[in-house]
């Protein structure tokens, strides 16, 4: 009776673990016979002799004890194989019609005595052992030094040329590795633009995918490059297993964040269905199908929810992510093989894309805002130094020249330390609060001088550490003493952190009457405090204005990214 070898798929241990050489039939042979036995003397084995012999069980070694011999019949034919792949959980020794041909480990007869051997071998067959017809292949197991008992091994078995056999262990590895050097470099590529200012969101969440996704190729391919005593196998797969729960719960993550989706409760729901997988799946192999699989059906939704709201580039991420889905479907175990990650290559096309798209629109909108801003400043310094302005300070200095000497010295020098602040602040795109508010204080010394009274300003809480655009603070509180001259000479500015960034708070005499400027909030200054906040901080900073308890109140808000 014809059976299949124990070389079958359902004997794979793990993913990529016969690295498809697997087969019922090879070239130049066939196995028509297999029957294991119980541990045994080898001379007793090696002659055929024991009452224990039972046939070979597809897929799996028999639970009869840490040793024992497999015994296969092969039919050879033309071309003779000249190598014999074995791997499997067990230290092991081949016998060839009874000629010892190899060892992987030390197969002996105390427990603690015996060698692990590799979970991969590949031994040389004499060629003068591979006449045509018929042969007697015997391999003594022994699996004492796993530790995890309940774990019920596979194995697979194959003949072939000796050197196709060895490269196979690496060629199959080499893809992986240098897809997994460009996840690499991605992923530190988008870790590092993730940190820069009005970076898109989900640009880090996406490079600790992609090293994460490069973790799992790691180790996918340790075993072809390097190999390991059998014991550490499943160890290996227990590391396969949660850098694909983190890649699982990274991938949907991700998506949500560079999609501006939210779905806080179904994530939630995702990742207590992760656990429950780790917990009771039955096998790592349909834990890690399982994790992947509800991880790419979720962003998939994701992804289809944002190209039906508009959103630019949802089109590129439905594709990446319908690849994906297409490949769990049409073979759900080669899609932890190759499927996910050929499929997760063209994810990381789309982001790409995307990304570079929104920092080309960032660089106009800045390009834009800078020449707004610019335009802004120019109109401010324009009305700030107006003729009547200019003709009015003369005047004053002219005045005081003859009436009072002193007060004119004191006014042109606080005069000229406004102008000398304007100029060093002028040309810094960021400059610390303590300085702008110097700059206020000169300000309101000045404009005392002109209406004949004396301005106050007020600072509660802690300034340091803060940088703003410069001129805004300065705009409102020249803002504050042209529309509210007569009323109380006092401003207070509030600076306040929060729990992500800060605030300044100004308050200021409001006046109610209308006057022939522009209201407030609509006026150059306001779009000039915008401009620069936006120049500065883009979408993290807010502005707004209002009456509160008749006094005008303006508040800046920054908020970390």
């Amino acid at each position: 009776m014809r059976i299949a070898p124990v070389a079958a798929v359902a004997a794979i241990l793990a993913p990529g673990v016969a690295f498809g050489l697997a087969s019922p039939e090879g070239t130049g042979y066939r196995v028509v016979g297999g029957r294991t036995h119980p541990e045994a003397p080898p001379s007793m084995v090696l002659a055929g002799e024991g009452p224990a012999w039972r046939p070979l069980r597809l897929g799996r070694l028999p639970d009869n004890g840490d040793r024992l011999w497999i015994e296969l019949t092969i039919e050879i034919f033309e071309p003779r194989p000249s190598g014999l792949y074995l791997s499997g959980l067990f230290s092991s020794a081949v016998y060839w019609d009874g000629q010892l041909i190899g060892e992987n480990g030390a197969v002996e007869s105390a427990a603690d005595d015996a060698t692990p051997g590799q979970i991969d071998q590949v031994f040389a067959v004499p060629r003068h052992l591979t006449a045509p017809g018929d042969h007697r292949v015997l391999i003594h197991i022994d699996r004492s030094a796993s530790q995890w008992r309940s774990v019920r091994p596979g194995y697979a078995f194959v003949l072939g040329d000796l050197r196709s056999l060895t490269r196979s262990l690496q060629s199959h590895a080499f893809l992986p590795l240098v897809t997994l050097g460009a996840l690499g470099l991605v992923g530190l590529f988008t870790l590092a633009l993730g940190w820069q200012p009005r970076a898109p969101t989900g640009l880090r969440t996406f490079g600790w995918l992609c090293l994460a996704v490069a973790a799992l190729l790691l180790l996918e391919s340790w075993r072809g490059l390097f190999g390991y005593p059998y014991p550490l196998h499943v160890w290996r797969l227990r590391a396969v297993l949660s850098v694909g729960l983190v890649v699982g719960a990274l991938l949907p993550l991700s998506t949500q964040q560079l999609l501006s989706q939210t779905a806080p409760r179904a994530y939630t729901g995702l990742l207590l269905g992760f656990t429950v997988v780790v917990l009771v799946g039955p096998s790592f192999d349909a834990r890690m199908l399982m994790i992947l699989g509800a991880s790419v059906l979720f962003s998939f939704v994701l992804t289809v929810r944002a190209w039906r709201r508009g959103r630019i580039n949802a089109g590129l991420y439905v594709g990446a992510a319908s690849a994906s889905v297409v490949a769990l479907v049409v073979d759900p175990f080669d899609f932890l093989e190759t499927g996910f990650f050929i499929a997760f290559g063209l994810w990381v096309a789309a982001v790409l894309f995307d990304i570079s798209g929104a920092f080309s629109r960032l660089r106009d909108a800045e390009s834009s805002a800078q020449l707004r801003t610019a335009r802004l400043e120019l109109e401010l310094l324009r009305r700030h130094m107006r003729p009547h302005f200019l003709m009015n300070v003369l005047n004053a200095v002219s005045d005081w020249v003859e009436t009072d000497p002193p007060t004119a010295v004191r006014f042109i020098e606080a005069l000229g330390t406004e102008f000398r602040a304007l100029i060093a602040l002028a040309d810094r795109p960021l400059v610390p609060l303590v300085d702008e508010l110097a700059l206020c204080r000169s300000f309101l010394e000045v404009m005392g001088y002109r209406e004949d009274r004396r301005f106050e300003l007020e600072v509660a809480g802690h300034v340091h550490g803060i940088e703003i655009p410069p001129g805004i603070l300065h705009t409102l509180i020249e803002n504050g003493v042209t529309h509210g001259a007569g009323l109380a000479p006092t401003f207070r500015i509030d600076v306040e952190s929060t729990s992500h960034g800060w605030r300044l708070t100004v308050r200021m005499p409001y006046s109610s009457r209308p006057t022939r400027r522009r209201p407030r909030g609509e006026g150059t200054g306001h779009r000039f405090i915008i401009a620069s906040l936006y120049n500065a901080f883009g979408d993290h900073a807010h502005f707004e204005a209002r009456v509160e308890d008749g006094l005008w109140v303006s508040r800046i808000e920054r908020r970390d990214p």
